[in-house]
């Protein structure tokens, strides 16, 4: 089993500030003319890009998982490469990192973080300079997701309303198309993001639209629909700092469906009031998920807290998202009681852990 350390991350976060500084100035000194290459504004971009990446390698650290870091360095690589930079600049920055690390920290977090960094160095060649394309694989959703993900791109509200309502009149299910035309439809936009072919603003617009989207369908389901009360209270929320909600959405959506009372708190959610709502609630159980590895350290705070508390020791507390998916077992080793792949597996597992399956 990992053993979770949360003392050697935070060690290395709390001076990432300055390790930072030192890698990109070990970085300008082995490499001369990268300042040259990156012109003005090159050292604090480098700066900043390189503070990112020791708090991911913190977070990877904590739990004692490389794949982590190596997911997030394969996702920097694509990226470089889809801007035109040289990718060669971030191994040699990788490089950088493990020596600086092996001069300011000491020798047991020093060795614990350098044997990840080196254990992606070993990999880095073979991470791909580019990411597949989602709608190059089958589905029989594909027409319904072009579709979505163009009126998305063109930021128009009512085509992409249109497009999931018809799915539904077409036999569809509320889990069909949020896993189906949805998820994968953002999973595009992200991409498209990474590869540096729309900007941030894009991104926000087409989550703007998705929303949109997403409360008019469920909002005529609902009104449909009159499921059987299971008696059953879950408290839904992303933690502090992650605003990656939508799929937390779509998860207390089909727990409403299936008869739970859903307690929503949507994105950003500081630690304390998730433990506050599950207690003022009365929940059965916590659902959370983690976007991206950033967030992973509010995940874990987030259920010492509730095993900590008395009146939510016992709650249930199901966690996903993208580094429980990278790191298997994770979820288990934090004390959480199941990790969902999805919105729909998350509506199945909450009702066994929850010992209300029908």
């Amino acid at each position: 089993m990992t053993v979770i350390n949360r003392d050697l991350g935070q060690s290395i976060e709390s001076v990432s500030g300055a390790l930072a500084e030192w890698v990109v100035a070990r970085h300008e000194e082995v490499d001369p003319d990268l300042e040259a290459r990156y012109g003005p504004d090159g050292h604090r971009l480098w700066r900043t890009d390189v503070r990112a990446r020791l708090c991911q390698l913190a977070q990877a650290v904590s739990v004692g998982r490389p794949e982590l870091f190596a997911d997030a360095v394969a996702w920097a690589k694509v990226a470089f490469a889809s801007r035109e930079v040289d990718v060669n600049d971030l191994r040699r920055s990788l490089e950088c990192t493990a020596e600086v690390l092996r001069e300011h920290l000491p020798a047991d977090i020093a060795e614990r973080a350098v044997d990840h960094i080196a254990a992606v160095l070993a990999q880095f060649d073979d991470m791909p300079s580019a990411a597949p394309s989602i709608l190059d694989q089958p589905s029989p959703w594909k027409r319904a997701l072009h579709d979505f993900l163009r009126a998305l791109v063109d930021n128009d509200r009512e085509r992409a309303a249109r497009v999931l309502e018809d799915a539904v009149e077409s036999g569809a299910t509320l889990a069909d198309v949020y896993l189906g035309i949805v998820c994968p439809a953002l999973v595009e936009i992200g991409l498209l993001w990474q590869q540096n072919e729309i900007g941030v603003a894009d991104e926000h617009m087409c989550t703007a639209v998705t929303q949109h989207a997403m409360t008019r369908l469920f909002g005529r389901i609902r009104a449909q629909s009159n499921p059987t009360p299971r008696g059953l209270t879950a408290v839904i929320a992303c933690v502090g700092g992650d605003m990656h909600d939508i799929g937390p959405r779509m998860a207390s959506e089909l727990l409403e469906l299936d008869g739970w009372r859903t307690v929503f708190l949507g994105a950003n959610t500081p630690v304390e009031e998730i433990v506050n709502a599950a207690i003022s609630s009365g929940a059965d159980l916590v659902a959370v998920a983690a976007g991206t590895s950033f967030a992973l350290a509010g995940v874990l705070d987030l259920v010492e807290r509730l095993r900590a508390t008395p009146e939510t020791a016992g709650t249930k507390v199901l966690v996903g998202g993208r580094p429980f998916a990278m790191a298997p077992g994770l979820w288990r080793e934090i004390g959480a009681d199941g990790c969902p792949a999805n919105a729909r597996e998350l509506v199945a597992l909450a009702s066994r852990v929850c010992g209300a399956a029908r």
